[in-house]
């Protein structure tokens, strides 16, 4: 079956509402031909096209393994480099059009799905299996692809290097198709289909712009979208525009993945101002379900008041220099030259003992939950108890670029709500779930919309790069120096930077479940010796950090004058939680020369080193 006049319309239509047309009107007709000659032309039908079979002796590479169930397929033993694997060599290339693939497993116990796929075309996807939702549970599946030009072969590899054999495959069949979606009826009863991957080629417009007709037919809904570059140098910087079939536009910043939803079927893409883009490869990402439900109706906990605020009164002798120097806020409370901050993910089942040794040496650590853990009473009890943090890692713990923008956000407030519920305080920490990667709807970035949306005070990445207290120029995509099993030398050198500049921060994180033998154990307990109980030193939790960063944004000096020889200063800001309030400590640097303030209602404190620290309770 073809659709030679649907394509033609495509094509038209996204002649018509390109927002580069104006800029290619210069070659508006030789453009305009060129897209619908392109869009019109005939394409073997599906029933012409032969139905392709790979069997695993086929393959070259891999070894013949025998699975639970007695069938064999084709694999790769345990560690193999992610850099080659085994690959079918087709025996005629297959036809450019729309091809169904489906991959049958030959399961064995402990064996892992962490695979690519690499289709031999000239733009040459590449589906990851790991993107599938819980591929864990896969014994077959389906991906539908188009393909621009001829695919000649399909190549096989680990994601990375892995402790367990990769998942063995017992067979891969190429069905033709006429085209993205599948018939409801004829879809029930088959596979899971994983999604589409889409080959696109790029059209020359004005300016050095390019722009790109997609097939038509492809479903709404989140598109992992990656140019291909004539030169791996080629420029970086410029914008995309994805349209959809009714005008909706995303324009999204150029890189080498670039993750949009749309609410329409996408139909063009163009690139503006980006050198070399020879084409694109889309990736659709099916329909997210979440195993636990985001359905919670109430409201979280203020972190602040919206229109109360707290207050202090201080009064000093005037310093050597009156009263010209004012109070201010230091870099870190209590006199510190640098902060220790650690957080581990996932609830895991070592998570106490980690929190044991953590308490050992003075650490703080942050303890990101997801799922039904918040129903943990006394876990999350024990680790509040030992002076550790309770952060939120989502409910369903989703790739937040992969789903869409409203579930997103619902993860995100969710799993804060069940935190809170069970701890009776406000969660103001986050970590996302397989990093932050930027993904964008019409209304720009989303996946940093649904953690501000839900109102937590930071977000930590897994992205490296040191940081103080006066940087985090996007506290809810923090950056950390190293993951706990870096090398001791990238995190001795984390530790020298963070110790030589003001107001350091030296952070690693990582997962409690890494930590598995005795082995393992003592090599932790080294490492938390090594950096832990140093003295100007201040061990957070990444709350402490950013209650501390917040009350030096928001503290303000109301009113300052002299009565009766002293100096009588006037402090507030928005009223914090109670529970938070007895977080962080209220330090205050003091103008040169002063060695005792009273507070009002609250006695005298000593001046130390120039700063005076209020007791917590002040807040």
């Amino acid at each position: 079956m073809q659709f030679p006049k649907i394509r033609a319309f495509f094509g038209l239509l996204f002649i018509m509402t390109n927002p580069l047309l104006p800029r290619l009107c210069c070659h508006g007709f030789l453009f305009s031909l060129a897209v619908l000659v392109a869009s019109s032309l005939p394409l073997p039908a599906a029933g012409s096209r032969p139905v392709v079979t790979l069997a695993p002796d086929k393959a070259d590479g891999g070894e013949i393994v025998t699975a639970s169930d007695g069938r064999a397929g084709v694999s790769l033993p345990a560690r193999s480099s992610p850099s080659g694997g085994y690959r079918w060599r087709l025996p005629e290339p297959l036809a450019p059009g729309w091809w169904e693939m489906s991959v049958e497993f030959a399961r064995r116990p402990k064996d892992s799905p962490r695979m690519k796929f690499f289709f031999g075309t000239p733009l040459a996807p590449v589906y990851d299996l790991t993107d599938a939702d819980n591929p864990w549970n896969l014994d077959r599946f389906r991906l539908r692809i188009w393909c621009a030009g001829p695919l000649a072969s399909l190549e096989i590899r680990p994601q990375r290097r892995m402790p367990e054999a990769i998942r063995a495959i017992a067979g891969v069949t190429f069905t033709p198709v006429d085209g993205p979606v599948p018939p409801a009826a004829a879809d029930a009863a088959a596979p899971g289909l994983l999604g589409v991957l889409v080959e696109a080629t790029a059209t020359p417009g004005a300016g050095g712009a390019a722009v790109m007709a997609l097939s038509p037919g492809l479903p709404r809904g989140n598109w992992q979208i990656r140019p291909r570059f004539r030169e791996a140098a080629a420029q970086r910087t410029g914008t995309m525009t994805a349209t959809g079939a009714g005008g909706e536009r995303i324009v999204a910043p150029v890189s080498g993945l670039v993750n949009v939803f749309l609410d329409e079927a996408p139909v063009s893409l163009a690139w503006e101002q980006v050198a070399g883009v020879t084409g694109a490869v889309l990736q659709s990402v099916p329909a997210y379900r979440p195993r636990l439900p985001l359905d919670r109706k109430t409201a979280p906990l203020p972190v602040a008041s919206a229109d109360r605020r707290a207050r202090i009164v201080l009064s000093f002798a005037p310093g050597v220099s009156g009263n010209a120097q004012r109070v201010s806020l230091p870099l870190l409370p209590a006199g510190m030259r640098m902060a220790a901050v650690t957080s581990w993910d996932d609830g895991a089942a070592n998570d106490l003992r980690c929190a044991e040794l953590l308490e050992k040496y003075g650490f703080h650590g942050t303890f990101f939950l997801m799922q039904n853990q918040a129903e943990r009473a006394d876990f999350i009890a024990e680790l509040e108890r030992r002076g550790m943090e309770i952060g939120s890692h989502t409910v369903n713990h989703p790739h937040g670029w992969m789903i869409a923008p409203e579930q997103w956000a619902a993860e995100c407030l969710q799993m804060r709500l069940r935190l809170e519920a069970a701890l009776g305080h406000p969660v103001i920490s986050f970590a996302y779930p397989y990093n932050y990667v930027r993904a964008d709807d019409a209304r720009g970035d989303y996946v940093l919309r649904g953690v501000r949306a839900a109102g937590y005070l930071s977000g930590r990445t897994t992205r490296n790069g040191g940081e103080s207290i006066t940087g985090y120029a996007e506290p809810l995509a923090l950056v950390t120096d190293a993951h706990f099993l870096a090398s001791p030398e990238q995190l001795a050198k984390a530790w020298e930077r963070a110790a030589s500049q003001p107001g350091g921060v030296f952070y690693f994180w990582g997962h409690s479940y890494e930590i598995a033998t005795a082995t393992d154990w003592e090599r932790f307990d080294a490492l938390l010796a090594r950096y832990g109980r140093k003295a100007g030193v201040w061990y957070a939790t990444q709350g402490q950090l950013f209650l501390w960063r917040w009350l030096r944004d928001n503290v303000r000096e109301e009113q300052a004058d002299v009565r009766d020889g002293k100096v009588r200063v006037t402090l507030s800001w928005p009223r914090l939680d109670r529970w938070l309030a007895r977080q962080v400590p209220l330090t205050l640097q003091m103008p040169e020369g002063v060695t005792r303030v009273a507070v009002e209602g609250a006695g005298e404190f000593p001046v130390i080193n120039g700063s005076v620290t209020l007791p917590a309770g002040v807040l």
